[in-house]
């Protein structure tokens, strides 16, 4: 796993990485109903352009070579964000069908999943990113700390609510989860 961000420097190989990643529906769905994520290949391709652009930058701007993991992750993190890659969803059901028992899911089923369809619904692409970008930097820890729901929900938040993050900040996040 120790050469997985120099294989993402390679166009062709991101785009199938990103690709089946945005594929899969999150477990927390995929188990109990179908999950469909319509995908734009153009926004994967501008994804990689975005992130070997920042990676360039930290490149010139901090004089390495080969920036460390935590600002790879945080430069994927970006590109990931800003392309939203995952143009729409197609729920089986919808939190409204769980809520309203409009569903073959099951009653407590529904009741269990239904806060995460909810926040799905919003931050698809949020939380599709730093998952991913999660996952990227640690493979190169040791012992990477986890992170829970209300962590999620809060990145995903302020990737969505913010039009000016940028990958400094994102950066910033996987140091800062990962110590």
């Amino acid at each position: 796993m120790a050469q997985l961000f120099d294989d993402l420097s390679d166009k062709t190989k991101f785009c199938k990485f990103v690709k089946d990643h945005f594929s899969a529906a999150p477990n927390e769905i995929a188990g109990l109903m179908a999950c469909k994520h319509n995908i734009s290949d153009d926004r994967i391709e501008y994804a990689f352009d975005e992130y070997t652009q920042s990676i360039s930058r930290f490149a010139v701007y901090l004089d390495s070579k080969n920036p460390d993991h935590y600002k790879r992750a945080g430069a994927l993190l970006h590109a990931l964000s800003v392309s939203e890659i995952v143009v729409s969803i197609d729920l089986e059901s919808s939190s409204e069908d769980l809520e309203s028992g409009f569903t073959r899911v099951h009653n407590a089923d529904a009741e269990h999943v239904l806060p995460f369809v909810k926040f799905y619904e919003t931050y698809f692409n949020q939380a599709l990113a730093f998952h991913l970008a999660y996952r990227c930097c640690a493979a190169y820890e040791d012992n990477p700390r986890p992170y829970d729901f209300d962590y999620l929900h809060n990145v995903c938040r302020y990737l969505y609510d913010d039009a000016n993050v940028n990958v400094e900040a994102c950066f910033m996040l996987f140091k800062s989860i990962m110590h």
